[in-house]
C-alpha cells in the first residue's frame, strides 16, 4: 500500500486477528487519542461483526454479570429460588448470534474500572460465560484501556485481570500523522476533488493477511504446537533455574500494576496461564503471518504482553522483584520460527541430503564433487523457496566442508623448491597447470560457501563464520605457495607464462 497505510491501525489489526485465530483476549493499552477505540470500530466494520460495548468506567458489577431477583409468587412460607436475570448486552449478543451474526464484545476504558467492576469482569473473560450461560463461539473479547499517568484517578488493574489479556501496548509517533490526519487526503490529486477511501484500504489490508494465513491439517498444527510449547517449557525453566528471574509459587502480586505512575508501558507478568495464552498467540501468529510475522515489532509487543516480566522474592525480603523476561522468550521463539520454517519447506530435505550424501562417506573430495558442491550452494542461493530459511546448510555440515576443503588445498601444492635443480625440468607445465585449477576449483567452492554463511539474513553463527575463515587463511598461504612456484616457473621457461592459470583469491585474503 501507499504511504497512507494507517501503519497504527495495521499493527491493531494484526493483535486482533490474531486474537481471532488464537482465541486469547486482547487488551490494547495506550495513550489517549491515540486511535485504540476508533481501530477497534473500524476492525468490526469491516469483519462485519456487531458491536457491543461495555465501558468500564460507568458499568456496576450487577451490569456486567446480571441480576438475581425474587420471583413475583414467592411468598415467606413457599420460599423459592432467586431468578437470574441476563444483562442486556448479553442479551444483545444472544440475539447477535440467532440471527446469525457475530459480535465483537468491546470492554472500552477497563483502566478506570473499580476493583469490584474488575472481579465481576474476571468470570466473564476468562471463562466466557455470564452466570452459567457460555458466550457464542464467534464472540470476541477486545479491551482497551489508559495508562496510569493520564488518568485523574490511580490505576489499579488487578493482576488477574491483566493475566486474563494479551496486552498490546500502543505507542504513536510522528510516522503516524497520517493516521490522525486524513480526512481530506487525496483532495487535490483527484480530478473531481474526492478524498481518499481510507476504509478501503483498511479492508485490503484485512483481505491480505487473511490470503496470506497458512491453512494446515492437524498434523502439521500439533507440529508447530510442539515446537513453540518446547520452546516456551526450556525457556521458563531455564529462567526458574539458572537466571532465577522467575517463581511460580510468588502469588502475592497486588501492587505489580497499581504502583505504575507512568506512561511506560505495561507488561503481563509469566504464570501458567499467560504461557499457555504464549502458546496459543504464537501458534496463531506463525500461521498468519509467518516467520516474518513472528521475528517483528508487533510479535516482540505481543511477548512482552504476555509473558514480559517475571516474579520472584528474594529470600529475607516481603516485597516481590521484577525482571524483564520478554526478551529470552522472543528470541527463544524466534529461533523456534527457523526450526518451524524447515519444518514446513518441501524442498530443504533434498538440499541436506545431497550435502551430507556427498560429503559424509568421504575423507577426501575430488575436484568434480568440489564442483558439484559449489553450483549446489549457488542454486540453494538462488531458490526462492529457501530464501526465509535460517542456516539452510547444517553448521556441521559446513564445518566438515570446510574442512575437506583446506585439507584438499595444502594437498595441491608438493612441489619441493631447491636451490640445485630447476622446476621446469622437474615438474611438466601440465601439471602445475593441474595443480592451479584443483586450487581455484576449491577457493571457488570456499568463497561461496563463505557468501552463505556471512549472509546476515541466514544467521550463522560466528563460529561457522570462523571455520570458513581458518580454511580460507589455509588455502590463502597456499596460493602464496603456488604463487611463488609459478612465478619461478616462468622465469626459467618464458612460454609457461601464458599456459598457467591466474591464481584466484580467497574473498577474504
Amino acid at each position: 500500500m501507499a504511504s497512507k497505510t494507517n501503519n497504527l491501525n495495521v499493527d491493531i489489526f494484526c493483535a486482533l486477528k490474531v486474537s481471532e485465530v488464537s482465541g486469547v483476549p486482547s487488551l490494547l493499552l495506550g495513550n489517549p487519542g491515540v486511535g485504540k477505540t476508533v481501530s477497534v470500530y473500524k476492525f468490526g466494520e469491516i469483519r462485519n461483526y456487531e458491536l457491543v460495548l461495555l465501558r468500564g468506567n460507568s458499568s456496576t458489577p450487577e451490569e456486567i454479570m446480571g441480576y438475581d431477583v425474587s420471583p413475583r409468587d414467592v411468598t415467606y412460607d413457599k420460599p423459592m429460588a432467586a431468578i437470574h436475570l441476563r444483562p442486556s448486552w448479553f442479551e444483545e449478543i444472544l440475539r447477535n448470534h440467532e440471527a446469525g451474526k457475530k459480535t465483537l464484545l468491546f470492554l472500552d476504558e477497563i483502566t478506570t474500572a473499580n476493583e469490584f467492576v474488575q472481579a465481576a469482569l474476571l468470570h466473564l473473560i476468562f471463562e466466557r460465560k455470564v452466570g452459567n450461560e457460555k458466550l457464542p463461539d464467534d464472540t470476541l473479547i477486545v479491551s482497551a484501556g489508559n495508562y496510569a499517568g493520564n488518568l485523574s484517578n490511580t490505576m489499579a488493574l488487578l493482576p488477574p485481570v491483566m493475566n486474563r489479556f494479551m496486552i498490546y501496548n500502543i505507542t504513536a509517533d510522528h510516522n503516524d500523522l497520517d493516521v490522525f490526519l486524513n480526512k481530506y487526503e487525496g483532495a487535490i490529486a483527484d480530478v473531481d476533488g474526492k478524498c481518499n477511501d481510507y476504509m478501503k484500504d483498511l479492508t485490503a489490508v484485512l483481505e491480505k493477511m487473511d490470503k496470506q494465513e497458512r491453512k494446515v491439517d492437524e498434523k502439521k498444527r500439533n507440529q508447530i504446537g510442539e515446537y513453540i510449547e518446547r520452546s516456551i517449557k526450556d525457556t521458563t525453566r531455564m529462567l526458574i533455574t539458572t537466571t532465577k528471574e522467575i517463581d511460580l509459587t510468588v502469588t502475592d502480586m497486588k501492587t505489580i500494576y497499581s504502583d505504575t505512575d507512568d506512561d511506560a508501558k505495561l507488561c503481563g507478568f509469566v504464570s501458567f496461564r499467560t504461557m499457555n495464552y504464549l502458546r496459543d498467540v504464537a501458534i496463531a501468529w506463525y500461521l498468519c503471518f509467518g516467520k516474518s510475522g513472528i521475528t517483528s515489532k508487533n510479535f516482540r509487543n505481543a511477548v512482552e504482553g504476555l509473558c514480559g516480566i517475571g516474579i520472584t522474592r528474594p529470600k529475607g525480603s516481603s516485597d516481590v522483584k521484577i525482571s524483564k523476561v520478554g526478551k529470552a522468550y522472543y528470541d527463544a521463539l524466534c529461533q523456534t520460527a527457523n526450526e518451524l520454517e524447515k519444518l514446513d519447506n518441501d524442498k530443504l530435505p533434498e538440499y541436506t541430503k545431497f550435502f551430507i550424501n556427498l560429503t559424509s562417506k568421504k575423507a577426501a573430495l575430488e575436484m568434480e564433487e568440489f564442483n558439484a558442491l559449489t553450483n549446489k550452494i549457488q542454486e540453494l542461493q538462488r531458490d526462492e523457496d529457501l530464501k526465509s530459511i535460517d542456516k539452510p546448510i547444517d553448521p556441521n555440515v559446513v564445518s566438515d566442508m570446510c574442512s575437506k576443503a583446506k585439507s584438499s588445498a595444502n594437498k595441491c601444492c608438493d612441489v619441493k623448491v631447491s636451490t640445485t635443480e630447476h622446476l621446469s625440468t622437474k615438474y611438466s607445465e601440465t601439471s602445475i597447470v593441474d595443480m592451479v585449477v584443483k586450487f581455484n576449483t576449491i577457493i571457488k567452492f570456499l568463497n561461496t560457501v563463505y557468501a552463505l554463511v556471512s549472509d546476515a539474513e541466514r544467521h550463522y553463527d560466528p563460529s561457522t563464520v570462523g571455520d570458513v575463515d581458518k580454511a580460507m587463511e589455509a588455502a590463502k598461504n597456499v596460493g602464496f605457495k603456488i604463487q611463488a612456484v609459478k612465478k619461478i616457473m616462468c622465469s626459467e621457461n618464458p612460454g609457461f607464462g601464458s599456459a598457467i592459470p591466474n591464481i584466484e583469491k580467497p574473498v577474504k585474503s
